[in-house]
């Protein structure tokens, strides 16, 4: 957890490079930053296992199409 100091800190960043309310909820604001990136996680994996069953899907095609191509 970070000390007061820190949270001091970070709102000033906040209010003054980012234009943030200096009243803003800090705790909410670092959970919803984490939330977001907790799906942005599950969209990447989403991703990978559909990269992963194209590269599949393309193998089959391939090998569907040599055959076919080899029957003539």
């Amino acid at each position: 957890m970070l000390s007061t100091e820190e949270k001091n800190k970070i709102k000033a960043i906040l209010s003054e490079g980012l234009h943030v309310r200096s009243d803003v909820n800090l705790s909410y604001f670092l959970e919803a930053i984490d939330d977001t990136k907790d799906e942005v996680q599950r969209i990447i994996s989403r991703i990978n296992g559909i990269e992963s069953k194209l590269d599949n899907l393309e193998s089959r095609i391939n090998y569907l199409i040599s055959y076919i191509s080899n029957l003539r």
